[in-house]
Formats: structure tokens, sequence, C-alpha cells
């Protein structure tokens, strides 16, 4: 019989687990839970990061949250918001759809409400419209 222990090495802010320390440490650093994060799709689109704080506050002033007589919390949107129009103004400061995602997760707001944005799709075009960019560059250039 043959026994191994291996190490488990975890996210500190969103809790994503894996064999490799470079790779957990490497997440860390853009995890869309991590309020000092560094923006890696930033550096391919627009080169600079949005001001996190100010997204994370146009989805926060936008959502009511209150204790029930049960003790649990109840959210809703202000009156005359809908999740496509916050997600909209995230979109007018930021066309990045990680920066987007993490100003939705980390306001604490749960997601129900942003069914309109699509990460997967998002990021999709995003590329999509990046790899196209440099396609073209690349044709210019010859």
């Amino acid at each position: 019989m043959r026994q191994a222990k291996r190490w488990r090495y975890y996210c500190d802010h969103c809790g994503k687990a894996g064999g490799s320390k470079y790779h957990i440490l490497k997440h860390e650093k853009s995890c869309t839970l991590n309020p000092d994060r560094i923006c890696n799709m930033c550096k391919y689109g627009e080169g600079s990061e949005p001001d996190l704080p100010q997204m994370i506050a146009i989805v926060s002033d936008n959502v009511r949250k209150w204790e029930d007589k049960y003790g649990g919390q109840t959210w809703s949107l202000k009156s005359g918001v809908s999740g496509a129009e916050i997600v909209s103004k995230l979109k007018e400061v930021t066309t990045c759809p990680a920066c987007i995602l993490a100003a939705i997760r980390l306001s604490g707001v749960p997601g129900p409400f942003f069914y309109e944005f699509n990460y997967k799709k998002e990021s999709a075009e995003f590329w999509g419209d990046y790899n196209d960019a440099k396609a073209d560059e690349e044709y210019r250039r010859y």
C-alpha cells in the first residue's frame, strides 16, 4: 500500500482550490472577489483599469437591502431601475467583462438581479474583438 499527502492551496477571496501554489497565487491577483485586484483582461483591452469602487457604488446605489422579521435579508431593485440598466451603466465605465463581474460580485448583491449580464458571452465577444483587431493589424503590416 502507498499513501501520500499533498498540499492544497486556496484563494483567500473566493475559496478556489488547487494543487499548485503558483496557479492559486496567480489567480488571487486577479480574483473577481479581490478588492485590490489587477485585471488581466484590461491589459489587452483599454489598457487601464476602471475605478472599481465607483463601479461597486453604481451597483449598490440601485439596490435596496433590508432585514425581514425572521432575520433574513431581502433584496430588491430600486423603483424604476432594472438589472439591464445597471449593467449598461457599468458598460459606460468599462468594456471589460471581468471588471463588470468583479463590481457585481464585490457589491454583495445577489446575482439573479443581473441575469442580463452573461460573463461567458461577454468574454467571448471581448476576445473575439481583440483577436480581430490583432489580425487586422497584422494584415496591414504586410
